[in-house]
């Protein structure tokens, strides 16, 4: 239940900042690069993507509160 919860409001969010077209490009272009690592059979790959993607996420999200 608390996944699903969190899941929505997540989704509210970035739908909410879809506008911003380097945001959502940016973002997937990381998605992009865990999907070709997976493909490539590369888990060391994918894992480094995957937290680049996570960073990249936590960064944006951060500069969106009130005072960033």
């Amino acid at each position: 239940d608390i996944a699903a919860m969190l899941q929505a409001v997540s989704r509210r969010f970035w739908y909410f900042h879809l506008s911003d077209e380097e945001q959502f490009k940016q973002t997937a272009e990381l998605h992009l690069a865990i999907v070709n690592a997976i493909a490539n059979g590369d888990a060391a790959a994918a894992a480094a993507a995957s937290d680049q993607l996570i960073d990249h996420l936590v960064e944006f999200a951060n500069a969106t509160l009130p005072g960033a």
